[in-house]
């Protein structure tokens, strides 16, 4: 019974069947605020339809229906009863929208409970939309000499589709394709893109009136697409963007670059032009030694002083030779 009159409610306040699949049911933050000051919250924002408020300092979550309080003078909302609690009029707003809370769906549980411990334990997926982990946690790369560490300015100069390059990939989709690999890099990996990311995409979410929603955001939430960088003790680092689907985690190549932020060049540069800030002379000249010894060429350093301001590294192909020039510029 409870469940016929509720449709009657979406029904008559033209909603549910509005919010199906092709939408995510949304979830707005409310943190440190009273029940009271959730229920506003899903009140003011737009739209009508369901949402979720979801509140980390008090460890609750909520799901609300909104709708437009004409709707109660068709009488299809007299007598209805949510969670066992009776609608309460009096919190209409000035708009005419009012709103009565729903039973939160199960899948969503263990969704806040990750997301819940990942605010707790690093709120930085909250805040941020790039991330750093240690590069070794990936794994090793075969080399000519035995397995190693994989080297940042060998990934980008092979790029993604051959070579170290080839393999970095590999191994990073290896990684990330399963929680329990994923967990091994650390730094709340697995929680964020596994047990929230991929999990809001995937969760079915109870609208009303038989329709239902796949998928589920939560607004200042891991984002769905992540830039983390992969980076050694010397600071290099190899560059991943890490997007978040239904069948798991996708992952595309976004660069390596030196410790000074500075991007390492692939093969298929022929002409080749890099800058440094102050300090970046030795930066520059092992940029440059790498390249000359990749393409058989000539390395010349000039007269580049320590305290320069900034340093360049220009390399071009000379006639017979590659080249590459360091000089300041002032």
């Amino acid at each position: 019974m409870k469940r016929f009159l509720l449709s009657l409610v979406l029904a008559a306040a033209g909603i549910g069947m509005a919010q199906t699949s092709s939408a995510a049911v949304p979830g707005y933050p409310c943190h440190g605020c009273t029940l009271a000051q959730e229920e506003q919250a899903a009140l003011t924002k737009p739209g009508l339809g369901v949402r979720f408020v979801y509140n980390f300092t008090n460890h609750r979550l909520r799901k609300f229906a909104v709708y437009l309080d004409s709707a109660r003078a068709t009488g299809a909302i007299d007598g209805v009863f949510v969670a066992s609690e009776p609608m309460d009029f009096s919190r209409a707003s000035p708009s005419g929208r009012d709103l009565y809370e729903m039973v939160v769906d199960p899948g969503m549980v263990p969704i806040f409970a990750a997301a819940d411990r990942l605010w707790a334990t690093d709120r930085s997926w909250f805040k941020q939309a790039q991330h750093r982990a240690e590069l070794e946690r990936v794994g090793q790369t075969p080399g000519t000499l035995g397995p190693r560490p994989f080297s940042p300015p060998d990934v980008a100069w092979d790029g993604p589709g051959s070579g170290e390059g080839r393999l970095f990939m590999q191994r990073l989709a290896f990684m990330l394709s399963s929680r329990s690999t994923t967990a091994q890099l650390g730094n709340g990996m697995a929680e964020a893109l596994h047990d929230i990311g991929v999990a809001l995409e995937n969760v079915t979410i109870d609208v009303g009136t038989d329709g239902a929603s796949v998928g589920a955001t939560l607004a200042d939430g891991p984002t769905k697409e992540t830039l983390v960088e992969f980076c050694n003790s010397k600071g290099e680092c190899i560059a991943a963007k890490l997007t978040t689907s239904k069948t798991g985690v996708k992952i595309e190549y976004a660069g390596a670059t030196d410790a000074e932020n500075v991007s390492y060049p692939s093969s298929a540069e022929r002409t080749i032009e890099r800058r440094w800030g102050p300090g970046g002379r030795e930066a520059a000249r092992d940029m440059g030694r790498f390249i000359t010894t990749n393409r058989n060429g000539i390395l010349n350093t000039g007269n580049v002083a320590a305290n320069c301001g900034r340093t360049v590294l220009a390399c071009s192909d000379a006639g017979t030779q590659y080249v590459c020039q360091m000089f300041c510029v002032h």
